[in-house]
C-alpha cells in the first residue's frame, strides 16, 4: 500500500483551485480518465478538514443539492478518495487532522471502495466522517464492521412527506426503515448519530416541524445531535429562512431536549460549501446507458428484468404507459439493482400507489425542482418499416445542452450501435436503448451488445 500512496498522483491532477475569503479552499481534480470531482479543505482552530468526494455525480437528486443535477457517472476507487486528501496535505503543509466524506456522492452507493479508503486513510477513525441520505442497508453493513468513524445521516425533514419532496430515496426508504437501521447501528456501536437538517424555507422549519423532529429522535433510543444548516445557494429556486425563522426552529429543539448546533457556512462565495459542490458538466466525459424496459413489449419480463440485474454500469428507464402492467411496474420499482426513471405517458393516478417511483419524466417537458432541469427528447417516428431514427432531432438536444448546460437531457429512441456516438456527442447525458438489445439471441449476447455500447459512449 506504501507504494500506490506515494504513486497517487497518477490518480488524478489539480485543474484548479480557488480560495474562499474565508481561507476555504475548493480543487478540482482531474481523474485520469477524464471525469472530475470536487473537494474541500477547510482549516479550522482544531485543525485542518478535508471534504472529499466518492463519486463522480450522484444518483440520489435531492432537490437543494447541486451534486446530481448532472447525474452519475461512476464510482470512485479508493486510489481516488486516498489521493483527495493527498492534495489537501500538499496545499495546507501538514497532514489534515479530520476527514469527512460529505462531497460529490452518496458514500454507501460505494460501499467497498469507501470501506478500503477508511481502512488505509492516515486518520484516527474517531475523526472520520461519513454521511449518507440515508441506505438502510449500507447502514447496517457499516454498524457490522464494528467501526469507530462517525455516521451521520442526512435528515433533513421530520416526517416522510416533507422528505418525498426533496430527497427522492425517501420514496424507496421511510423513516421508520431508516430509523430502523439507525437504532441498528447504535445498538452495534454505542457511537452518537449526527443528523444533518438544511434549514428550507417554506419547507421544514416551522416550530412544528421541529416539535415533530424532537419527537421522532427521542422515540428512537439512540444517543445523537443534530446539525442545523442555513440552505446554501445551489439549490435551484430553493432559499434558506429568515434568521429569525432559523433562531426559532433551533430554540424549539433545544426547549424540547435536543441537541443541537448551527452550523457556520464555510466557502460559501466559491460553491464550496454544504450542497454546493457539483460535476463540472462542459468537462464531463462518461454518461448514462439507459435500458429501456417495457412489460408491454417484452414477453419475458420477469426474467429479463432479472437479467439486467446482473448488467453493469447501466441504469433502467421504465416506460408507463397502462394500469394493465401495474404489478410488472411495481416489481421492477421494488426489485431493481440500478436507477430507475419512470417514463409516463400520461397522467395515471395508479402510479401513486407504486413503491419508489424514482425520477418521473414526461416527454419534452422540464421538471423544476427534481434533479435540476430534466429533458427528455424522443429521436423516433413511425414509418412504413417501424420506429425510424431522427438524426435531426440531435439538433434539439444540442441547442437544449447551450442553452441549459446543467440540465439533464435524456435521449430516448432508435439508438443503436451506429449511431450511439453522434447521440453522445450532441450533449446527451442519458441514451435510451432498449428493443434491438432485447432481441438478441441469447443473454451473452445482450451482455456483448451492451458492452460495446459502452465502450462507444466512454471513448
Amino acid at each position: 500500500m506504501a507504494e500506490k500512496i506515494s504513486n497517487l498522483s497518477k490518480y488524478a491532477t489539480i485543474e484548479k483551485t480557488v480560495v474562499a475569503k474565508d481561507g476555504t479552499t475548493k480543487f478540482l481534480l482531474r481523474m485520469n480518465d477524464g471525469n472530475h470531482v470536487e473537494c474541500v479543505l477547510l482549516v479550522q482552530d482544531y485543525g485542518n478538514t478535508v471534504c472529499i468526494s466518492s463519486q463522480v455525480g450522484c444518483k440520489m437528486n435531492c432537490v437543494f443539492c447541486a451534486s446530481g443535477k448532472c447525474g452519475w457517472v461512476r464510482d470512485l476507487s479508493m486510489e481516488e478518495m486516498l489521493v483527495q486528501v493527498q492534495v489537501a496535505n500538499k496545499h495546507a503543509g501538514k497532514n489534515v487532522s479530520h476527514v469527512v466524506i460529505m462531497g460529490i456522492g452518496e458514500p454507501f452507493d460505494n460501499f467497498d471502495n469507501v470501506i478500503k479508503f477508511l481502512n488505509v486513510v492516515d486518520v484516527g477513525a474517531r475523526k472520520i466522517s461519513v454521511s449518507t441520505c440515508g441506505l438502510p442497508d449500507g447502514i447496517r453493513r457499516f454498524a457490522d464492521m464494528g467501526t469507530q468513524v462517525n455516521l451521520c445521516i442526512s435528515l433533513h425533514a421530520p416526517n416522510d412527506e416533507i422528505r418525498k419532496q426533496i430527497m427522492p430515496i425517501a420514496n424507496k426508504y421511510p423513516m421508520e426503515q431508516l430509523f430502523d437501521s439507525i437504532r441498528y447501528f447504535f445498538d452495534k456501536t454505542k457511537r452518537r448519530v449526527i443528523f444533518e437538517y438544511a434549514l428550507i424555507d417554506g419547507v421544514n422549519c416551522l416550530p412544528e416541524h421541529a416539535r415533530e423532529l424532537a419527537k421522532r429522535l427521542k422515540s428512537a433510543h439512540i444517543s445523537y445531535h443534530v446539525n442545523l444548516i442555513n440552505l446554501n445557494p445551489g439549490g435551484g429556486s430553493l432559499k434558506p429562512p429568515k434568521k429569525e425563522t432559523a433562531l426559532a426552529f433551533m430554540d424549539t429543539l433545544i426547549k424540547s431536549g435536543v441537541s443541537v448546533t448551527m452550523r457556520k457556512g464555510r466557502g460559501v462565495d466559491i460553491m464550496a460549501a454544504c450542497g454546493q459542490l457539483k460535476l463540472q458538466n462542459d468537462k464531463r466525459k462518461k454518461i448514462e446507458l439507459s435500458i429501456s424496459l417495457d412489460p408491454a413489449l417484452d414477453g419475458d419480463w420477469y426474467s429479463y428484468v432479472d437479467e439486467v440485474n446482473t448488467w453493469k454500469d447501466v441504469t433502467i428507464h421504465l416506460d408507463v404507459k397502462s394500469e394493465e402492467f401495474k404489478d410488472q411496474y411495481q416489481y421492477v420499482l421494488k426489485n431493481s439493482k440500478h436507477q430507475v426513471d419512470t417514463h409516463v405517458f400520461k397522467n395515471l393516478d395508479f402510479m401513486k400507489e407504486l413503491h419508489n417511483c424514482g425520477t418521473v419524466i414526461d416527454v419534452d417537458e422540464s421538471i423544476k425542482g427534481v434533479a435540476g432541469d430534466v429533458f427528455t427528447v424522443m429521436t423516433v417516428k413511425e414509418g412504413k418499416s417501424g420506429q425510424v431514427f431522427q438524426a435531426s432531432a440531435l439538433e434539439k438536444v444540442k441547442k437544449l445542452r447551450a442553452k441549459f448546460p446543467e440540465c439533464r437531457i435524456i435521449v430516448d429512441g432508435g439508438v443503436n450501435a451506429e449511431n450511439i456516438a453522434s447521440v453522445r456527442d450532441a450533449g446527451a447525458d442519458v441514451i435510451v436503448v432498449g428493443s434491438f438489445i432485447y432481441k438478441q439471441p441469447s443473454p451473452i449476447g445482450r451482455v456483448q451488445m451492451v458492452s460495446a455500447l459502452l465502450d462507444i459512449l466512454h471513448k
